[in-house]
């Protein structure tokens, strides 16, 4: 959860003293990411990227992300971006690349065997 105390959240805003519940009270868009995108998405990934390998989260590292998966992923039209009045808050690339370690994984999660609302 995002909280208005993390370091990489500074468009959080506190809507009532339930500490759980954070708004937007801006204008949100989401688009695909271009070229003219690159330098504020590199920026926004770098500081991500910093912030979990201080938290000593291995989801990333110091090569990856890098600028060229930024720039594949621009160029392929896979990154697309969350803005809030025009300011750049998000970013997620879809594609159907998978890692070879992943493709012998059991993706499938059967949650109805002991649940008899299934």
């Amino acid at each position: 959860m995002i909280s208005r105390s993390d370091p990489v959240c500074d468009v959080c805003e506190l809507v009532s003293s339930d500490t759980s519940r954070y708004t937007y009270k801006t204008m949100s868009s989401i688009e695909l990411a271009t070229k003219y995108d690159f330098k504020a998405v590199f920026t926004l990934l770098s500081r991500y990227k910093d912030y979990l390998i201080e938290q000593g989260i291995s989801q990333w590292n110091a090569e990856y992300p890098n600028s060229e998966y930024v720039e594949n992923d621009i160029a392929k039209g896979s990154l697309v971006k969350l803005t809030n009045d025009d300011k750049l808050v998000g970013i997620v690339s879809f594609d159907d690349f998978q890692e070879p370690e992943y493709r012998t994984a059991n993706w499938q999660i059967n949650c109805c065997n002991s649940s008899p609302s299934c």
